[in-house]
């Protein structure tokens, strides 16, 4: 199925991380509109897995979350829907919504597991923090993704390799 990626540059992000300028990578300053959405999904004559990216999806104020996720089932049937958000946005009534509107994957920014590297990111949980959000969104049977990043201050191939470890070890639950 192809892909179709909406990007809301730093919309709704609790926090402004060490490494993230999403306006200066992305070029984009104005915010994409659920119409802007909704036009778009209506233009493909098949099924197609819409991806919401480059902000914190779940951080939205609910109402326009709502929209955008009402925007996406106009697309043709058998589509599919993709998240990117931070971990302390996800909670069990977060899920509930994503799952009523038919999301399959939700991806974590989690960046690291470590500790030291998330407090030097400025990333505002720890790694316990971002597993515990993994496992609720595993629970729920929804996909979920976990966005690591390396070569982040205090990290090291060990962190990194650990990090790793960690994950595939939930593989399954």
């Amino acid at each position: 199925m192809k892909r179709l990626p909406f990007f809301l540059p730093m919309q709704a992000c609790p926090r402004r991380c060490i490494y993230c300028d999403q306006q200066a990578i992305t070029g984009e300053h104005n915010g994409l509109s659920p119409r802007d959405v909704q036009t778009a999904v209506e233009q493909f004559p098949e099924a197609v897995e819409i991806c919401f990216f480059g902000g914190s999806f779940t951080c939205l104020p609910p109402s326009l979350r709502k929209s955008f996720l009402k925007a996406a089932t106009k697309a043709p049937q058998g589509s599919g829907l993709r998240i990117s958000t931070h971990p302390l946005c996800i909670t069990p009534e977060v899920l509930e919504e994503l799952l009523s509107f038919g999301v399959g994957v939700v991806e974590l920014g989690i960046t690291s597991l470590d500790d030291k590297v998330l407090q030097t990111c400025h990333r505002g949980y720890d790694g316990r923090t971002a597993l515990e959000r993994l496992e609720m969104i595993m629970t729920e049977n929804i996909t979920p993704g976990a966005q690591l990043m390396t070569g982040l201050p205090g990290q090291t191939l060990d962190s990194s390799l650990r990090d790793l470890e960690i994950l595939a070890s939930l593989k399954g639950q």
